[in-house]
């Protein structure tokens, strides 16, 4: 019994002397992949349940619904009579959306294991996208595996998919807030290619992207990306209250066909 509460009273010690994921982003110093990694899972945290815009021209503003794995529940984008949802081929994706100014664009992120209509597993998970026209109630929803353009419309939100590919960056002010980046390569397409005489060094020319974390919420505030030290684009976190949730009146697929 001794030996028991003894063991617990250590345990709880050394609880009680982890620093939190806060402490760790504010500490002067290059982070440790385990430093890092707490540091996500914070952010994690910070972004479960909240709502927010993705601000930025190009896309649309898209509002994103959070699930607690720091990966979008619910996307909504908003036709505006352009092409919306995804990063300029700049930055490694085409314009994957064009949508009426009419109509509103849903895209729900299954949780569940994904499967094929035929009973067959599915490669990936499953999106549910639904598509609403405004003026002649037209209502669409068709279920498929993910893709790039669904990566692409939140794609800042990519990076926290996984800590080993992040390391510490610096320090600065993004508007009033103290932030410091979390820095990655960001993922070339395939079809890119580099020619020259002699051969260009491909690693010189891969994006690197900074997601810029608030040292007191653990929100990430902005991502922005540039190459070869010239600025490529940013988008803006808005966090706001909005009414996020699955449209109403649909027939909900339960598979993909």
């Amino acid at each position: 019994m001794k030996l028991t509460l003894l063991a617990l009273a250590s345990s709880m010690l050394l609880q009680g002397g982890t620093p939190s994921p806060r402490d760790v982003l504010r500490l002067q110093r290059q982070l440790s992949g385990a430093g890092v990694s707490r540091i996500v899972g914070g952010i994690h945290q910070a972004l479960a349940g909240r709502t927010l815009r993705l601000a930025d021209k190009s896309q649309g503003d898209p509002e994103v619904l959070m699930g607690r794995d720091g990966m979008p529940l619910l996307v909504r984008l908003k036709g505006r009579g352009e092409s919306v949802g995804s990063i300029t081929s700049d930055t490694g994706t085409a314009r994957v959306f064009s949508l009426p100014d009419v109509t509103v664009a849903v895209f729900e992120y299954s949780r569940l294991p994904a499967r094929r209509c035929d009973g067959s597993p599915a490669a990936s998970g499953m999106v549910i996208e639904y598509l609403i026209n405004l003026t002649t109630k037209v209502r669409q929803v068709t279920a498929r595996e993910p893709g790039h353009g669904h990566a692409a419309m939140a794609r800042p939100l990519e990076m926290l998919r996984t800590a080993e590919t992040l390391s510490s960056g610096g320090s600065r002010l993004i508007g009033t807030r103290s932030a410091r980046a979390l820095v990655s390569p960001m993922p070339m397409p395939d079809n890119v290619g580099l020619t020259g005489d002699p051969a260009p060094n491909a690693a010189e020319f891969v994006p690197i992207q900074s997601l810029w974390i608030d040292t007191d919420s653990l929100l990430p505030l902005r991502w922005e990306v540039f190459q070869r030290q010239a600025f490529l684009g940013a988008i803006d976190f808005v966090y706001e209250k909005l009414d996020l949730q699955r449209p109403a009146g649909f027939a909900v697929p339960t598979c993909i066909p």
